[in-house]
């Protein structure tokens, strides 16, 4: 009875390892072509590995780590993602660098996800909940990082990425960036490749140079703001110095800071732009020519769209960013620098950024403009 029924099924020239078969609906082409079942589809595209990326960390992490698809992603490669920000791997699946996402805010993805097989799994994150999913996964290899023994360690072999985590000077004298350690962790050589993302069309509405200040940076990570004086202060020197339109850049949290800020301006002095979703902050940050924001998802997006971007940092250490030849990054003077704190009730660090640093980077790209005032 076994025989019959698998001598009907290789009759059906069933090809359960294309990309396009499902097993629960006609595949487009079989629906389209009226064939009979999968025989004498010419479309048929053989998958000979499966590869399942686990990144559900901060939405920065995200975005910078989509580079790694442009060596990942081949034509008989599935790729899979499991992240908590889907609409950040929209632009990958677009350009075909991406096959499924997984949205882990569902849990029912969660025991797809377990259920599948993989060739190889990645796990770039250290999140406790990313390492317990890397361990439970059913993969012939795994690379990055599970729970083991109860706490976070590194397969199959111990890189720069996991002793940064574990030794503060390790950390402040490693000089491989975020990408260079993630392209080794998978077993390339980083050559620069960029993010995926797409930029919006026709956004530019004048002539006028728009730079765009990024206020909050999310209840978690107050460490990394800059006071609403600081803000202002940098405004009205911005002001005095170049003849350009200042767009205060927040999501719906940050908008109680920013109405703030406006206090102190005319309404036509300086705007606001406040983002419901991400591709509505992504085209926001497009509508700018120069880009000031701490280390935030807007400093990604800004440097994935090739902006000029001014990245004001204190609790990282600088070798971990990649600039891609449009960031500037200015770190704060202080002893505590790359402290990794969430919060600090000591002092606002950022505050302590000299403006005359910004405006001088500032002028440096205002002069492709030709716009300085007279």
């Amino acid at each position: 009875m076994l025989s019959k029924i698998v001598n009907k099924i290789k009759s059906m020239a069933i090809k359960f390892d294309c990309f396009d078969f499902n097993g629960y609906k006609p595949c487009d082409r079989n629906f389209l072509n009226n064939l009979d079942f999968c025989k004498n589809c010419k479309d048929y595209r053989q998958i000979k590995r499966h590869i399942l990326i686990i990144q559900t960390g901060a939405m920065g992490d995200v975005l910078r780590s989509t580079a790694i698809l442009r060596r990942l992603k081949t034509s008989f490669t599935k790729i899979y993602w499991a992240t908590k920000y889907p609409e950040i791997l929209e632009d990958a699946k677009n350009e075909k660098f991406l096959d499924v996402i997984f949205d882990i805010n569902d849990l029912r993805n969660v025991f797809v996800i377990l259920s599948y097989t993989f060739d190889i799994v990645y796990n770039f994150d250290k999140d406790v909940f990313s390492c317990a999913l890397c361990k439970q996964v059913n993969a012939k290899k795994k690379i990055g990082y599970v729970i083991d023994d109860n706490v976070v360690k590194q397969v199959p072999s111990y890189t720069t990425q996991y002793y940064r985590g574990i030794s503060q000077k390790y950390a402040r004298e490693n000089k491989k960036s975020y990408l260079q350690e993630i392209f080794e962790m998978c077993g390339f050589v980083y050559n620069n490749e960029d993010y995926i993302i797409s930029y919006p069309q026709n956004i530019k509405q004048n002539n006028v140079i728009t730079i765009g200040i990024k206020v909050g940076t999310g209840k978690m990570w107050k460490n990394r703001e800059m006071s609403v004086q600081k803000i202002v202060n940098l405004i009205n020197d911005i002001k005095n110095k170049m003849t350009c339109d200042v767009v205060l850049l927040g999501s719906h949290e940050d908008e109680d800071k920013i109405n703030s800020i406006l206090y102190n301006f005319g309404s036509d002095s300086v705007m606001k732009k406040i983002s419901s979703t991400y591709k509505e902050f992504v085209y926001n940050i497009a509508s700018c020519d120069i880009i000031i924001t701490p280390v935030t998802l807007c400093m990604h997006i800004s440097l994935g769209l090739k902006k000029p971007t001014i990245i004001l940092n204190n609790i990282f250490f600088p070798n971990e960013f990649d600039l891609f030849d449009v960031g500037y990054l200015i770190n704060v003077d202080r002893p505590c620098f790359g402290c990794y704190n969430r919060f600090c009730n000591t002092v606002n660090c950022l505050d302590s950024i000299p403006n005359d640093k910004i405006i001088e980077i500032l002028l440096k790209e205002v002069r492709k403009y030709e716009i300085y005032k007279t």
